[in-house]
């Protein structure tokens, strides 16, 4: 094809403008503000405005939809979208589309039960057993995919700079399972609650020892993962903080 030519096989002078497809992480951008809505949510329980959760779960929202209908907009051709799905590093944030709308159906279900999902989301709208089966799950990926992960890091090469930021997608299930048990049990403090706390603190010291290198980098769509991970977190501590009876329970009165 020569240069006169675009993509769709047009002559230069006659061919629309190519329509860009957007990248599949920017799907991360509702990804991390819902999990910043879910802490604010969280946070009610302990006296923060809950008009600020409900805002910014309007801008997730928003923002998921906005990306969804501009990914569509350049057009779904099943090659292209195969592609964009076989890509090494951006491929996996197709997951974030479907992730993204649990994590909004779960405050939803509130109203609507009908469109809940996932393990968290089935727990909350009264189905505490699929909610087991599919908790249960998620540990299990979690070990296999986290275990490969590790060797990945251990034995590969370096971490592209730009990727950095992606690094904290590791250490988010011990929270994201802790705010999904936490529903499932209804609160209630335990022994998979202190296993989950731990490895969470674990998993979080590495970053410590990043955070000038966090700093150095110049903002790219990769910190949208560390937002959702901090939220994940942030969200977790603030629920075992609301228990009643847990040795790391805040004092009441």
């Amino acid at each position: 094809m020569s240069a006169s030519t675009s993509r769709t096989g047009r002559s230069a002078g006659t061919a629309r403008p190519a329509r860009v497809r957007l990248a599949l992480n920017t799907f991360g951008i509702s990804f991390g503000l819902s999990g910043l809505a879910g802490t604010w949510t969280a946070a009610a329980a302990l006296g923060a405005p809950r008009v600020i959760g409900t805002a910014l779960w309007l801008v997730a929202a928003t923002a998921w939809l906005v990306t969804v209908l501009r990914y569509a907009a350049a057009g779904l051709r099943p090659h292209e979208v195969a592609d964009d799905l076989r890509h090494p590093v951006l491929g996996p944030f197709a997951a974030l589309v479907p992730v993204a709308a649990s994590l909004r159906s779960a405050r939803l279900a509130v109203s609507f039960p009908v469109v809940g999902i996932s393990a968290q989301s089935v727990a909350t709208i009264g189905h505490p057993g699929a909610a087991k089966v599919l908790f249960a799950a998620g540990i299990l990926f979690w070990l296999l995919i986290g275990s490969l992960l590790l060797v990945r890091f251990a034995t590969g090469p370096e971490l592209p700079r730009p990727l950095l930021p992606t690094l904290a997608i590791f250490s988010a299930p011990p929270a994201v399972a802790g705010n999904a048990w936490w529903v499932i049990t209804g609160g209630r403090p335990g022994t998979v609650h202190e296993i989950l706390l731990g490895t969470m603190a674990a998993l979080l010291l590495p970053h410590l020892f990043l955070v000038k290198e966090y700093l150095r980098l110049p903002f790219t769509l990769g910190f949208w993962a560390l937002t959702f991970t901090t939220a994940a977190r942030a969200t977790y501590g603030i629920r075992l903080l609301s228990l009643t009876g847990a040795k790391w329970s805040a004092p009441v009165g």
